[in-house]
């Protein structure tokens, strides 16, 4: 059983404390769905990376439950199973429930555990807990390897609410900024009226954004300093981790060679008999790899969107991480676009994983490219709407927009396109793509993407 001193340090309102939060506390979307979550026959399952945030989502909700006076202090449970202890209690569902029962006021009516992944075989003991038909509402989080694991999906069909979470996105943290925090939900329009005074400062988080990332730790750090040395960490533990603990590689250093070959290739398309080649690693193990990456949510592979094979490159895809700042860090330059050789590629990538954090499923993230060249680098496709932009990295003048983003145009009729450029807006004809900061765009893409 776990010690009660163990008990209460995980659970402080036991004792009348508040969950720990860090100060300054970041709003993330992910709080509406644990917010409208009440369904005991479904799992809560939170995963992304490892220092999203999971655990600090969790404490969130038990704040939220207890000072609404929506929950009594010994409805809530937290057990962390990065215990030995916790661990072997969670692995036995009878035990566990024996243990519950024990308490003074009877089994709690919420059971949230943390790093659920340190438990053998998660989504079978997961199933069980629902086929119990036990009453309690559980809500489990931990890093993306709980999704590699077959065993968890096949388990868990029908039975889970999947909540990912993603490092900030640029909505949040333009939310937690006084200066700028009523336009988080503001429309484009109201943004291009005031972007003489706000557009310094949103430009300025959206560099801060391109540089560091929006990992947590990272973006709260103090120092500029303090940010790359947690970059270093948090790549590191995700090696040791994941990649060396849970997906088997016993030797991590082609693996870390092929993870700086894709930085450096950021927005271009991949050759994978070029990286294998290069890396030292058959073709194989470099699929794997890639597949691993995007499991875990460090990259997303875009596939190009075709409907002419004999035109359009079919099977070069490109690959894009989902934190600038990781990238940055594999390249050992942490500074804003302005000051970097491949800024373009920055905000290519900038652009790129703001829209894979947003985008929920079944929308599709591609880019396009035809055998002579002309290319469209970003289309999102759900069914047969289509949604285009074209991502420079720089000041937008009257220049028209480029032939093939016209012929683009003319050939599938996406529900809207845009131009999206450093701080120019331009009005669009009908017909023709609506130029757009980047700033501006990333506060309103999942509106305009999804909208009816």
């Amino acid at each position: 059983m776990i010690p009660k001193t163990l008990l209460l340090r995980m659970n402080p309102w036991l004792e009348g404390n508040s969950p720990p939060l860090p100060t300054p506390y970041i709003h993330r979307s992910a709080e509406a769905r644990l917010i409208s979550w009440r369904d005991p026959k479904r799992i809560l399952v939170i995963t992304g990376p490892r220092q999203s945030g999971k655990s600090t989502l969790l404490r969130w909700f038990i704040a939220q439950q207890l000072s609404n006076g929506l929950d009594s202090p010994e409805a809530i449970i937290y057990l962390n199973a990065d215990y030995p202890v916790v661990q072997e209690l969670i692995g036995n569902p009878n035990q566990l429930l024996e243990y519950l029962d024990a308490f003074a006021r009877g089994r709690p009516q919420f059971l949230l555990i943390d790093e659920i992944q340190r438990i053998p075989e998660p989504g079978l003991l997961l199933k069980q807990m629902v086929d119990l038909s036990i009453g309690i509402k559980i809500a489990v989080s931990g890093s993306s390897s709980l999704l590699i694991r077959s065993e968890t999906r096949e388990h868990l069909t029908g039975r889970k609410r999947d909540v990912l979470l993603t490092p900030f996105t640029f909505r949040e943290i333009v939310a937690a900024d006084p200066e700028v925090s009523d336009l988080a939900g503001a429309s484009v329009g109201e943004i291009e009226r005031r972007w003489p005074i706000v557009g310094p400062s949103l430009l300025k988080l959206s560099d801060r954004l391109a540089a560091i990332g929006g990992y947590p730790d990272v973006w709260l750090a103090e120092q500029p300093g303090d940010a790359e040395e947690c970059l270093f960490d948090l790549y590191d533990s995700y090696v040791r981790k994941d990649v060396v603990d849970f997906l088997r590689v016993d030797n991590p250093a082609p693996f870390n060679r092929l993870v700086k070959l894709l930085a450096l290739q950021v927005g271009s398309e991949i050759n994978k008999s070029a990286l294998a080649g290069e890396v030292g690693l058959p073709l194989r193990r470099i699929e794997h790899h890639l597949a691993a990456l995007v499991d875990t949510h460090i990259a997303t592979v875009v596939p190009p969107f075709f409907r002419n094979r004999r035109r359009e490159i079919v099977k070069a895809p490109k690959v894009y991480f989902l934190d600038c700042g990781l990238r940055n860090v594999m390249l050992g330059q942490i500074t804003g676009p302005n000051f970097r050789p491949d800024k373009g590629a920055a905000i290519e990538n900038l652009v790129m994983s703001e829209v894979a954090k947003i985008i929920p499923p079944p929308w599709e993230q591609h880019y396009w490219r035809t055998q002579t060249g002309a290319e469209v680098d970003l289309v999102v496709v759900r069914g047969n709407r289509i949604w285009a932009a074209e991502i420079k990295s720089g000041s937008m003048g009257r220049r028209k927009y480029t032939r093939g983003f016209r012929n683009f145009m003319d050939t599938y009729n996406p529900v809207r396109a845009f131009i999206l450029n450093r701080d120019v807006f331009q009005t669009a004809e009908p017909g023709t793509p609506q130029t757009v900061p980047i700033p501006a765009f990333l506060l309103v893409a999942d509106a305009v993407i999804t909208s009816p």
